[in-house]
């Protein structure tokens, strides 16, 4: 039987289920979750480090052997930065997150609970990440548990249940109706083929952005479901990409993707100086390992930044990835 990973501290949330409500899965959320502060209105305050910072960013963008489009935005100002924030992306794995917050309307209308029983069938199992797909046909998994490794774990198996429970019509109204006008879902998008597909999913920088703005302040569906979908993006599996170079004692919330020559990380970075949303999405650029550490190495700029060790006056070359 699958191990219910109720040894991590996320997993004791999810699986405290209060039948019909969200209770449950923001049981531990509630304590660690803290309110976002508003951005301040009037003029933006100049800063020369923060011209710095993006001045380095679109060097580093624009040295990119392939597409790709970042977004930057501060959590406590005005201050954002963004290349090609409109440009059609493959979604790969990042649609997890709408699949998971349009799970979690279903949810907050009470049309199903999170203890609501799933059964796996043949015809939902896919294979890639995640350990649901070794689970014998006819085994059940609540919502709150798909849900957990959807995200946790990006498993493909718990996603396929999630879309053939409620259909792709459901999860295509409900993003429009979350503001994802770009962000589409469609069958041949969530095939794991690594050549093109007649129909595939895309998304933009700017809609993730903006999406993971909303969880982190609370505006997605409510407050309860966006923190709740915020601690499970904080326990993904994988420390790669962003949580690469995080600095120790920062936290992320984060989803990363992987599909048909796509690489993309999406996340809420907690420093002690300031939170702010870091989406980095590529298409069609070197070998994933080195489009990973790319990732990794953007991410590290902004870290730079937010942990203070931007300095003018450092006239170094920036460290060169090897094929970038």
């Amino acid at each position: 039987m699958i191990d219910r990973m109720k040894k991590t501290v996320i997993a004791a949330g999810i699986l405290a289920l209060g039948a019909g409500s969200i209770a449950g899965i923001i049981q531990l959320s509630k304590i660690w979750a803290k309110p976002a502060k508003q951005a301040p209105s009037g003029p933006v305050i100049s800063d020369p480090r923060w011209n710095q910072l993006t001045a380095e960013l679109e060097a580093k963008v624009h040295r990119y052997p392939g597409r790709i489009s970042v977004y930057l935005k501060d959590l406590h100002t005005t201050r954002e930065w963004a290349h090609q924030p409109d440009q059609f992306m493959p979604s790969a794995s990042l649609i997890k997150v709408p699949i998971a917050a349009a799970v979690l309307q279903k949810v907050e209308s009470s049309e199903i609970s999170l203890d609501e029983q799933i059964e796996l069938t043949r015809k939902d199992r896919k294979s890639g990440s995640g350990r649901l797909k070794w689970q014998k046909s006819g085994a059940r998994f609540s919502v709150a548990e798909l849900l957990f490794y959807l995200i946790t774990e990006s498993d493909n198996t718990a996603m396929q249940i999630l879309v053939n429970r409620f259909g792709l019509d459901y999860f295509q109204d409900t993003f429009a109706k979350l503001g994802l006008i770009a962000t589409n879902i469609e069958n041949d998008g969530l095939r794991l083929s690594s050549r093109p597909v007649l129909k595939e999913n895309y998304t933009t920088a700017r809609e993730m952005a903006e999406l993971l703005e909303k969880i982190y302040k609370g505006e997605l569906i409510s407050r309860e479901a966006s923190q709740s979908l915020m601690e499970l993006m904080k326990h993904l599996k994988h420390k790669e990409r962003l949580a690469k170079t995080l600095p120790q004692g920062w936290r992320i919330a984060h989803k990363t993707g992987l599909l048909r020559h796509a690489c993309h990380d999406a996340g809420i970075v907690f420093s002690p100086s300031g939170d702010y949303v870091l989406v980095v999405l590529t298409w069609k650029g070197p070998d994933y390992r080195t489009t990973k550490r790319y990732i990794s190495y953007l991410g590290k700029v902004t870290y730079r930044y937010y942990g203070g060790e931007s300095d003018l006056a450092d006239t170094r070359p920036s460290k060169r990835i090897r094929g970038i």
